[in-house]
């Protein structure tokens, strides 16, 4: 269970650190794999020292997903790239919204 957090969790820190570029046929936003990037909403305090609830929305299919994670990823350098080093928080939280979803600045 916990290396599958820690897989979804390097997944979404792959979403936030990626450069990602407009498909202007589609008006969605792409990562350079090619897969669909979720918007980045707002940071809220986690109430622990170095780490952060991160709100991401999902165009695509109007979901919310809520994810607790360390504000920073740690990482080390092996012989195929790069490794993402697990950790002792991470969880993930998404719901389905039927109203429009406004960043956190805009408000």
């Amino acid at each position: 269970m916990k290396k599958t957090v820690c897989v979804l969790l390097a997944a979404f820190a792959g979403l936030f650190l990626s450069q990602g570029f407009a498909d202007p046929a589609a008006g969605k936003t792409v990562a350079q794999g090619g897969a669909l990037k979720m918007k980045f909403l707002g940071k809220f305090d986690a109430g622990v020292p170095n780490a952060g609830i991160y709100k991401m929305y999902d165009p695509s299919d109007d979901v919310v997903c809520y994810v607790l994670m360390p504000d920073l990823p740690v990482t080390r350098k092996i012989p195929q790239g790069i490794m993402y080093e697990g950790n002792s928080i991470g969880s993930i939280s998404c719901v389905k919204v039927k109203v429009h979803v406004v960043p956190m600045k805009a408000r």
